[in-house]
């Protein structure tokens, strides 16, 4: 496709109003893997990748009708960018070109991922090929393509590396990059720097009844999402599969895409991983009826994307595999689905939305039972709208993958930004309506206020932004309606809080910083 590159729209109802369709690709080149993000000025920014291993980027003030063209600055030649912003500032990672794709050997990995940081929306850059400590050969001996997120917010950045041969690790700065926590291991894969046809034995790896061969490991799939919330912790959510590498002579290794689950981690409770949900046995009778999976290089439930409120509210869209849903040629069909917690992902509501009826709400609509829903991505900032694009057709599978039945049908982009169609509004928000006041505070005394629609037992309790419990400030019965909470900030350091109030199943948490005078 030599016209391949950035698709770019823009509409404000696109619920509404039929949408012009672009003709042209953003960019003067041929690109892919396009990544698009926008800074706290409004700043538009689209980066992509050449084939060649350079890093497009395109960039548009607020009010500029043109874009301006550039590339990143480098000296390495890399793939598939991903980018996140906080305020002015742009963060971006890529993926030295490994050597199966054409690439060499980068400071001892086959595959690295490099960090690039920009305090200006891409203006210029102040991190070039940066290296995350502990992000680099001492940890792997390769990462795979597009194996890795980033999210930044309020000075907070987090680096996520999911590739299924490895450990899933979780890298952490609170000063925009500058310096980096230890590394938090998320999930512990058995084999340490494993290199394709390197060998291992059933000796090596944990006892699994449940595995499909003796050598299959379970890991993650490598389809993965992390969200920083609004009190900077990072929650992640991937899918599940199994890997193989035998024999150990033919260069490759294999993946099992009919494993069924989504496994979901927070900082709030770092020692257990959840799986949430998954391909959903609609027949009750214990068994996922699929006549054929179709391979997207990931389990059943995999592609999440996620997002969060100011509330608590943390929700996540991922595709599943359908049972009982097939084409004419036996393939079943993924649908796309969404799930919310309204807790920080403490509790998550059951069972999910199924996405595809959000666009055609008629159960029997053939156009959502029979259609494929991939590949979602979403906004990560949910007001009383949780904004959602993805990709559907009307055949399961992939042309770039082979997978599936090949079809030459339509292929749409689907925005979803109704609150009704997506169940939010069926929700209950905790809407405390907190409040701090003086906030920042100096003079070594706050206010807090927040509303309880019932009463009950009720704590306020103060964290450092790393989640570590500072004080508890208030722990008793308190009564329906208004509430005011004396906090004393006069023992505390200069720096960023949260304070937490947690009421029943309310509970919502307020950003507090302190400068002393």
């Amino acid at each position: 496709w030599s016209d391949r590159g950035t698709g770019y729209n823009t509409q404000k109802n696109w619920n509404e109003v039929i949408p012009v369709y672009p003709l042209n690709r953003a960019e003067s080149v041929r690109t892919g893997f396009t990544n698009y993000v926008a800074t706290a000025s409004g700043t538009e920014i689209i980066i992509s990748h050449q084939g060649s291993g350079v890093l497009n980027l395109l960039r548009r003030p607020a009010g500029q009708a043109n874009w301006d063209e550039s590339t990143i600055p480098s000296n390495v030649a890399c793939l598939w960018a991903h980018a996140a912003t906080d305020g002015e500032y742009l963060y971006v990672l890529a993926l030295s070109i490994p050597v199966a794709s054409g690439g060499t050997i980068y400071e001892g990995m086959d595959g690295h991922v490099l960090m690039w940081r920009s305090p200006d929306g891409g203006s210029t850059w102040d991190i070039t090929d940066g290296i995350i400590p502990g992000l680099d050969s001492t940890s792997y001996a390769a990462i795979g393509p597009d194996n890795y997120s980033v999210d930044a917010r309020d000075g907070v950045v987090a680096v996520g590396v999911f590739d299924s041969w490895n450990d899933v690790t979780l890298y952490k700065s609170f000063d925009g990059g500058d310096t980096w926590e230890d590394p938090v291991v998320v999930f512990d894969f058995p084999l340490f720097k494993y290199v394709t046809d390197q060998g291992y034995t059933v000796d090596d790896l944990p006892v699994d009844d449940t595995a499909p061969d003796t050598l299959a490991i379970f890991t993650t799939d490598g389809s993965a999402s992390m969200l920083i919330d609004n009190t900077g912790f990072v929650h992640m959510w991937m899918g599940e599969t199994y890997v193989l590498d035998s024999p150990f002579d033919d260069g490759g290794s294999f993946y099992y895409p009919g494993i069924n689950g989504l496994i979901y981690w927070s900082e709030l409770d770092p020692e257990t991983l959840y799986e949430i949900t998954g391909s959903l046995d609609f027949d009750g009778n214990d068994t996922l009826d699929i006549t054929t999976v179709v391979g997207y290089g990931t389990g059943l439930s995999s592609m999440p994307a996620a997002a969060s409120d100011e509330n608590g509210g943390i929700y996540v869209v991922y595709s599943a595999t359908v049972e009982r849903l097939e084409d004419d040629a036996g393939n079943n069909y993924r649908h796309l689905y969404m799930m919310k917690s309204p807790d920080y992902g403490q509790t998550w509501f059951f069972p999910p939305v199924d996405l595809n009826y959000a666009t055609d709400t008629d159960p029997d609509s053939n156009l959502a039972k029979i259609s494929e829903g991939v590949y979602p991505s979403v906004y990560k900032r949910v007001s009383d709208k949780l904004h959602i694009l993805y990709q559907r057709d009307l055949t399961p599978g992939a042309a770039v993958l082979k997978t599936g039945t090949q079809a030459d049908e339509s292929a749409d982009l689907v925005y979803i930004g109704n609150a009704d169609a997506v169940g939010i509004n069926n929700v209950a928000v905790n809407n405390l309506e907190l409040s701090l006041n003086p906030n920042p505070v100096s003079q070594g005394l706050a206010q807090l206020s927040f509303n309880l629609d019932q009463g009950g037992e009720t704590q306020v309790f103060i964290t450092d932004v790393r989640g570590g419990l500072v004080r508890t400030v208030q722990q008793g019965t308190l009564s329906a309606g208004p509430n005011y909470v004396q906090i004393n900030t006069a023992n505390l350091q200069d720096g960023v809080y949260f304070v937490r109030v947690q009421s029943g199943n309310l509970n919502g948490t307020k950003k507090l910083v302190v400068i002393n005078k």
